[in-house]
């Protein structure tokens, strides 16, 4: 019997406050989601809303908060990766960027 993989991640962003408002966040998550698919039976993300006690709450609907949503409910980047990885299914294209310097 193998045994079941769980990731949790933090969102990957935890270290850099600056960019969980930002696109950044959306590309961490589909990098993420790329490299573990087919090892980790369940991967989840830290926190849906800006909205938890740890910190307080900030009233400012872009503050970098944890969560997936900001405090008024405006979908963030990462909200937008999960939406669009899970519209894509599981189809998947291999694709090879090649750069040619001169």
């Amino acid at each position: 019997m193998v045994p079941q993989v769980n990731v949790i991640f933090c969102s990957g962003l935890y270290a850099n406050y600056d960019n969980h408002d930002l696109p950044f966040a959306a590309s961490y998550v589909v990098r993420f989601v790329n490299r573990v698919q087919g090892l980790v039976e369940m991967a989840s993300y830290w926190a849906f809303s800006d909205i938890f006690e740890e910190q307080g709450q900030d009233p400012r609907p872009f503050h970098d908060g944890f969560g997936l949503n900001t405090v008024v409910g405006v979908p963030k980047p990462a909200y937008r990766a999960f939406q669009m990885l899970h519209e894509i299914g599981q189809d998947k294209v291999y694709c090879c960027l090649c750069l040619h310097l001169v």
